[in-house]
């Protein structure tokens, strides 16, 4: 009788020692969540996840029935999806995820436990169009980037960025929101917005002065890209990392 309580009594410790390490493991896909490490930290904000790239394909997976929900985390490093279900990377996060270019490694172990953790916090977590959060800090920190550095040169009076600052972080809130494809965002961020931001200068300080200005920024930006340059990755924070 003892040999069989003493036997009875290993099994359960195993047990019970099994489901812990399991858990550990495999508790955030227990629990219907799969996350994703993913690049999507702000170019112009390295602080934050860009809502203008993480919007449209988080709105596009909570189209499909398979998923619950989709969220960004603040950093813009990580991406959570929420399943209806089973987890179907393959056949729902991935040609998403693909058709937006947004490279990604599944979580797992510590790494999904301690995302898990957080999740859904306020101010931590923004689900889909709650990107546009996001974007709005990103506009309010471009404007004050920019007329920073005027400043600081001496290149516009403390009027003029008054006048200025309101401007850019308007037009910027209102850009950042929209949904584009990958494409259409690589060329308004090399075209639009810049001949954009131009005009409105022009409009304020006329055409020499604009020109002064941004010479002497994209100097400015080179240097800083030069200098903080470090190998891209899904966590890296780096705006200017280099291309592999």
């Amino acid at each position: 009788m003892k040999k069989i309580s003493l036997i009875i009594a290993c099994i359960v410790v195993q047990a019970v020692f099994f489901n812990r390490c399991n858990s550990t493991e495999d508790n955030a896909a227990a629990n219907g969540i799969t996350f994703y490490d993913v690049p999507l930290v702000c170019g112009a904000y390295a602080e934050i996840g860009c809502g203008s790239r993480a919007k449209p394909a988080l709105m596009d997976m909570e189209k499909n029935p398979g998923v619950k929900e989709a969220w960004l985390n603040r950093t813009g490093t990580v991406i959570a999806i929420v399943w209806n279900g089973s987890e179907k990377t393959n056949e729902i996060a991935k040609p998403i995820l693909d058709k937006y270019e947004i490279d990604y490694t599944i979580l797992k172990g510590e790494e999904a436990k301690e995302n898990e953790k957080t999740f859904r916090q306020p101010g931590l977590w923004y689900r889909s169009t709650d990107v546009d959060k996001l974007s709005m800090e990103e506009a309010r920190h471009i404007a004050g980037t920019l007329s920073t550095f005027a400043l600081d040169r001496k290149l516009i009076t403390q009027q003029e960025a008054d006048i200025l600052i309101p401007k850019v972080e308007e037009y910027f809130k209102a850009e950042l929101v929209k949904v584009r494809t990958p494409e259409q965002l690589i060329e308004d961020s090399g075209t639009k917005f810049s001949n954009d931001l131009i005009a409105m200068s022009e409009s304020v300080l006329g055409k020499e002065r604009t020109q002064n200005i941004l010479a002497q920024w994209n100097g400015y930006r080179m240097e800083e890209c030069k200098k903080n340059a470090a190998p891209c990755s899904g966590k890296s924070k780096d705006a200017c990392c280099k291309k592999k």
